[in-house]
């Protein structure tokens, strides 16, 4: 009994060092390696930008001829007036208060 436990604990040990699994090779990396270049990519030094978005003019934002110009065409036929979104919630929020006073 003793000569068992002690043949199937040496066994377990040496196969306790053995491994199925295969040797792990890393795959190359999908992504390059640089930066990416050209005239959409004017500041790649790394550096912070000097203006905040917000204050970065549309047209100096949006690169693209083609692009600033469709941009230029929604821009010209919008048709908004500030007055006309705002001042009739402000009367029915008058109109709604002097109901409830």
């Amino acid at each position: 009994m003793f000569r068992r436990i002690a043949i199937l604990i040496i066994a377990s040990a040496c196969l306790a060092g053995c491994t199925m699994a295969p040797s792990f090779g890393r795959p190359e990396s999908p992504v390059s390696a640089t930066w990416p270049t050209g005239p959409s990519y004017k500041d790649a030094t790394g550096k912070p930008a000097d203006k905040m978005v917000a204050d970065i003019p549309w047209q100096e934002f949006f690169v693209d001829p083609q692009l600033q110009q469709l941009i230029g065409l929604a821009l010209a036929n919008t048709q908004f007036e500030s007055s006309v979104g705002c001042e009739p919630s402000h009367a029915t929020r008058r109109t709604h208060e002097s109901d409830c006073s």
